[in-house]
């Protein structure tokens, strides 16, 4: 896996943490 591919995937797992947050 390339460095700007584990970037892209910290930032999708990033959002997704924050949208379950605000969802709570």
């Amino acid at each position: 896996m390339s460095g700007q591919e584990f970037s892209l995937e910290m930032k999708r797992l990033f959002f997704r943490v924050i949208a379950f947050i605000e969802s709570e």
